[in-house]
């Protein structure tokens, strides 16, 4: 807390005066600390982040909730569930992260009716052409892989449950079990997106895994074609590398507090979520950085 960390410094300052101080605080200023901690972790992250000549970062989102005002309540909305409305308001999140640190490369925040998908392609620019995202089938539809690709970015996902592999027309089959298909865009997708081609050529690696909701996983989907260079074996490596950005969430949310967050007014959230990303960063950092010296894996 900023309270603590002025008794750190040996400063003794009021909390009401702590507190205003942080309400002028303009978010430009915590958005440029967050931004400057970000590309440190990303440097110290430089010799651990690659994997076969590519960095493999990860997107996930999650849902945080604050106290009930008026503005929060116009900015961010209820949650309709099953048993009712929410009682509080909620906002969505999604993160983008460096799959073998857990450093966060950036984030999103915005209303819960804005959808993570939405939040996850404002992001994709932000990210090196060349990089490997690694997602859940939260994130695995044409217009999306389309928008990968158009940002110079492969990627590795499960086939959405809705797709039926089965019936796409093969194109090459590899000795790995994986086989390139000609996966067919739905007219319905076309006309929400007119730029979408009719169909795309994707790779598709079989699987035995299920979803944390328990749907069976039967194949990945990947813009990775050549399986001279990552086979099936790789690509099925490359997957199991998606879960760490859970814990990382689950790292945010519960040491961190930002689960339900403290701040009143809509700048006061996008800032104090912002400080906690930062301290996120910089405890990665330290991390990275006793990993290097005592030559361990940071996870350890």
């Amino acid at each position: 807390s900023f309270q603590a960390a002025a008794a750190y410094g040996g400063l003794d300052i009021p909390s009401g005066s702590l507190c205003k101080a942080r309400q002028r605080l303009p978010k430009a200023v915590m958005d440029t600390v967050e931004s400057y901690v970000a590309k440190v972790g990303q440097l110290l992250s430089e010799s651990r982040a690659y994997c076969q000549g590519l960095r493999v970062v990860t997107i996930d989102g999650t849902c945080i909730s604050m106290d009930e005002t008026p503005e929060l309540l116009g900015r961010f909305g209820r949650v309709n569930t099953k048993h009712g409305m929410s009682k509080y308001p909620e906002a969505r999140m999604v993160v983008a992260s460096l799959a073998r640190t857990g450093s966060i490369l950036s984030h999103r925040l915005g209303p819960y009716r804005t959808s993570e998908q939405a939040l996850a392609l404002d992001m994709l620019a932000s990210l090196r052409k060349g990089d490997l995202l690694v997602l859940d089938a939260h994130f695995a539809a044409s217009n999306l892989y389309y928008s990968y690709l158009y940002h110079g970015l492969d990627f590795i996902t499960p086939a959405h449950q809705r797709l039926k592999v089965g019936r796409l027309r093969r194109l090459r089959r590899y000795n790995d079990g994986s086989f390139l298909g000609i996966m067919p865009v739905s007219k319905p997708q076309r006309k929400k997106y007119p730029h979408l081609p009719e169909a795309m050529t994707l790779r598709f690696v079989p699987v035995r895994l299920h979803s944390r909701r328990g749907n069976r996983i039967t194949h990945l989907v990947t813009s990775l074609l050549d399986a001279r260079r990552h086979s099936a074996d790789d690509i099925r490596r490359f997957y199991t590398m998606r879960w760490p950005v859970e814990t990382t969430l689950r790292d945010l949310k519960h040491p961190l507090s930002a689960d339900v967050l403290r701040s009143r007014t809509v700048d006061g959230v996008y800032k104090e979520m912002a400080a906690k990303l930062t301290a996120l960063n910089l405890v990665r950092s330290l991390m990275l950085q006793a990993a290097d010296r005592h030559e361990r894996d940071a996870s350890r």
